[in-house]
């Protein structure tokens, strides 16, 4: 309920209350993601994250312009940068971008290096914790996450068709037999270490499923890139891809509902994009977000909920999109 109000001020901060309201609409009655929310998938909590840290952000922008002795704002914007990284460590592609609007803003240079400090203060005091856990637990040097890898291999290993994920031989059937929750990420673990014939710390198992898939790319360059082509019309396409059974059956019976499909937020969303080109720089963040999710899926995996974080700012485009017609 939270998300659907903050896009709502979003909209209407970055172009007008029709737009907040009309997103707010089109998002409230988007069944996939009422499925994530009841599911109890982290995608829900990056969204409430993502949307306080645009709201965070442009209110320092504006407080910032009015008064040259209110940059700590930015602070509290790194925070939840940092804390939208520590729930899916995908938004630390956001963070180069949200540097590079503070450097295009009308600031004088003196202002935006005090904004680039307080902004990554607040992303390490966020993060830090985590990797400090890491270390001290593994006597391993890992930001967030050893799973990239893994994940990496899902979406572009053997048997990869960008609905179908790379898996080890007979996942499904050693996982059931495991008690530990964690127990895909523990599998590839072990099969990394087995395959190396080391003792591989995470963040080395990482990169061992990281340069496995690499060779497995350069093996294959054109059934690679008609995977990424094919990714890439997932991402836009109206299909909901579930790899996650219980999701799946659900889904299927949200289709009966009256609900708004994503391949009306999709379309409405890329014409409101090239609608509000004219207001590219005060839309900034919003394109960006959009952006780090397609690249996100295309590096990683075309699931519907990689692809969920997307959605609500799809939503304020297509908003915009309606009300410059009307």
């Amino acid at each position: 309920s939270f998300n659907v109000l903050l896009i709502f001020l979003i909209g209407e901060k970055i172009f007008n209350r029709t737009v907040g309201i009309l997103a707010a609409v089109l998002l409230l009655l988007y069944g996939n993601m009422t499925l994530f929310e009841l599911t109890l998938e982290p995608e829900a909590w990056v969204i409430f994250l993502n949307s306080l840290l645009v709201l965070s952000l442009l209110s320092a922008g504006e407080k910032a312009s009015a008064d040259s002795q209110t940059w700590w704002r930015f602070l509290p914007s790194g925070i939840l940068l940092g804390l939208s990284v520590i729930t899916k460590p995908n938004g630390l592609l956001f963070l180069p971008l949200v540097l590079f609007w503070i450097g295009w803003a009308k600031f004088p240079r003196s202002l935006k290096m005090q904004a680039f400090f307080y902004l990554l203060l607040g992303t390490v005091l966020a993060v830090s914790p985590v990797t400090l856990r890491n270390y001290f637990k593994f006597q391993d040097l890992v930001l967030v996450t050893a799973d990239g890898g893994k994940v990496f291999y899902h979406g572009n290993g053997p048997g990869s068709t960008g609905m179908e994920r790379a898996d080890l031989p007979h996942q499904g059937f050693r996982e059931e037999r495991m008690d530990e929750p964690d127990s895909a990420h523990v599998l590839f673990r072990q099969a990394a270490r087995n395959l190396s014939g080391h003792p591989l710390k995470p963040s080395e198992c990482a990169s061992f499923w990281f340069h496995r898939t690499l060779e497995h790319i350069r093996s294959r360059p054109l059934p690679s890139l008609s995977l990424e082509a094919k990714i890439l019309l997932y991402f836009w396409g109206d299909y909901e891809v579930h790899e996650i059974d219980s999701n799946y059956k659900h889904s299927l019976t949200l289709r009966r509902w009256p609900l708004v499909p994503f391949g009306l937020i999709s379309i409405l969303g890329m014409v409101g994009m090239i609608l509000a080109r004219d207001h590219f720089r005060r839309a900034f963040l919003l394109y960006s977000l959009v952006g780090v999710y397609l690249l996100s899926v295309l590096i990683f995996f075309a699931a519907s909920r990689y692809r969920l974080p997307a959605v609500p700012f799809l939503a304020i485009f297509a908003a915009y999109g309606l009300t410059y017609f009307y």
